[in-house]
């Protein structure tokens, strides 16, 4: 056994490694520069570059803008990737391979196109791009979690009377949570790339409407500006953690503690 674990680790230890290198002291270098000043000789600043993130209206702009556009697309994403895959996952696959090709297209082919089909200078051009480009993604990770429900449990549903809406409350969602948390999880990665696009159509300072946290990161590196960056991006990361625990607590009572209570 204690031979198997040391195997183990040999063969995980590249990834640990690499993990390190470009993680985790990088992200080490955040947290020193972030209680850093930006003048030399560097000096602790204490929460001096917080305060200065924090009232700095552009960052707040960025924030709040960022907490929209997620707030709107991911939950929209979810919905809509699970009704297309509850009538599509026991399709011919030529269904699910078109609903993917979108995923596959390089965003600086279609962003300048997609300008040109929705001028509008507000959130919902790039909304409707996010939603276009990573529903085939949600939809298959979905459908793959709909495979592995036991069909025999569904049947037994319907036969003892339950309709479709109850089947899919009562028995699918509970059993596709952990998918649908992920699928979450993977579209909040894939909101931030929507820098990308927005960055190719409007350059570095978009509309108001448009701009986001990674615009702001961008335009302070390349200002160099690496001590309020570096406070922004810590802000930043524990608002995503509080975001990430909020949701599991929600998961964990609404599906686990009921779950558990049913079957004590």
């Amino acid at each position: 056994m204690k031979q198997l674990r040391i195997k183990a680790l040999l063969l995980a230890l590249p990834f640990i490694l690499a993990f390190a290198v470009f993680y985790i002291i990088p992200y080490g270098s955040v947290f020193y520069y972030s209680f850093a000043t930006q003048t030399k000789p560097v000096q602790f600043a204490g929460f001096e570059n917080f305060a200065s993130v924090l009232t700095n209206e552009y960052y707040r702009m960025a924030l709040i803008n960022t907490g929209v556009f997620t707030a709107i697309s991911i939950p929209s994403m979810i919905v809509l990737a699970y009704f297309i895959s509850s009538m599509l996952y026991r399709q011919h696959r030529i269904f699910k391979v078109l609903l993917f090709i979108p995923v596959l297209i390089p965003s600086a082919s279609i962003a300048n196109l997609w300008a040109d089909l929705f001028p509008s200078e507000t959130a919902w051009p790039m909304i409707l791009l996010f939603l276009w480009k990573n529903m085939g993604l949600t939809c298959l990770i979905i459908t793959a979690g709909l495979t592995k429900i036991p069909k025999d449990v569904l049947d037994a549903a319907r036969i003892d009377g339950a309709t479709t809406f109850n089947v899919h409350i009562h028995i699918i969602l509970p059993l596709l949570s952990p998918v649908l948390f992920f699928s979450a999880l993977v579209g909040l990665i894939q909101s931030f790339k929507i820098f990308r696009e927005i960055y190719l159509i409007y350059q570095a300072y978009p509309p108001d409407d448009l701009y986001m946290i990674p615009h702001y990161i961008f335009n302070k590196f390349n200002k160099l500006d690496y001590a309020e960056l570096s406070a922004g991006t810590l802000i930043f990361t524990l608002a995503i953690i509080l975001l990430l625990a909020v949701l599991a607590v929600i998961g964990y009572y609404s599906f686990i503690r009921k779950g558990g209570r049913k079957n004590g």
